[in-house]
């Protein structure tokens, strides 16, 4: 069952990165990058019902006493070469994660890390009561591992769920779009309510209002803020300052043509 677990675990990290890469089209204005933060949802309580099962298997250890330890030989190396390789695996999937800033391999990352958790929690059970007798051990060291699976799926659902309903971007990251915006500072005039969201690996900052010295100018400008903040982000940038830049321009000129046509 674990395994099959994983699988699906692996599928839905595999669907969401593919998904979250297409563009914005006409049904989906802002991209697709918020699967990301759904997969990694799913993942976070498939993640948190395997350490509630952990929890129940161990209570029920506790309460029926029985705590039987058989001698698993070359099961327990196998199991020993299996957290290595899941740990390997998960380190490099989280790496990759982090460099991309993607919830769904982070996500993929982190219930590869709970399989080393069981794993490692079994054998130092298993050890412990080897060593001292003391059979009730066991299911303790499962409890504490549950635990820190408990964690893990915590951290991974604050990452990806509170996106889900647009948690704005870190403070340092704002603070870096405003010294991007003061460097284009000769373009406009002012721009007010900076509002930011994440969709998936995706940082979204928007300005409701821009007052442009020159609209056809700042039109073009906006290309190079938006290269900008390629650069000073740890993420792609979508920058709908441009489109907004686009509307001033057309009301602008429509406002013009009215006037010279003696309308306004």
């Amino acid at each position: 069952m674990p395994s099959g677990i994983d699988l699906v675990a692996a599928i839905i990290a595999w669907f969401a990165v593919r998904e979250s890469g297409k563009p914005a089209d006409d049904k989906h204005h802002f991209g697709h990058g918020k699967i990301e933060n759904v997969a990694g949802t799913i993942e976070a309580v498939l993640i948190f019902g395997a350490a509630i099962y952990l929890i129940w298997e161990a209570v029920h250890k506790l309460i029926k006493g029985s705590n039987e330890i058989e001698n698993l030989g070359i099961g327990a190396l196998v199991m020993g070469i299996s957290a290595l390789v899941n740990y390997l695996v998960s380190r490099h999937l989280l790496n990759v994660a982090i460099k991309t800033d993607s919830v769904a391999l982070e996500a993929d990352a982190m219930h590869l890390r709970t399989d080393v958790y069981t794993s490692v929690g079994v054998l130092a059970g298993l050890a412990a009561i080897k060593l001292t007798g003391i059979a009730i051990l066991d299911p303790l060291v499962a409890i504490v591992v549950a635990c820190l699976i408990l964690k893990a799926a915590y951290d991974l659902t604050k990452t990806a769920f509170f996106h889900i309903l647009d948690l704005k971007l870190p403070d340092d990251e704002e603070a870096t779009i405003h010294e991007v915006m003061l460097k284009h500072s000769r373009h406009y005039l002012e721009y007010h309510k900076l509002r930011t969201r994440k969709s998936g690996h995706i940082g979204r900052p928007l300005m409701e209002t821009i007052r442009a010295k020159d609209p056809a100018a700042i039109v073009i400008d906006c290309l190079s803020c938006r290269l900008q903040f390629q650069q000073e982000l740890p993420y792609p940038v979508f920058h709908p300052m441009e489109i907004l830049a686009r509307g001033y321009l057309n009301r602008h000129n429509s406002m013009s043509s009215r006037t010279d046509s003696g309308e306004v």
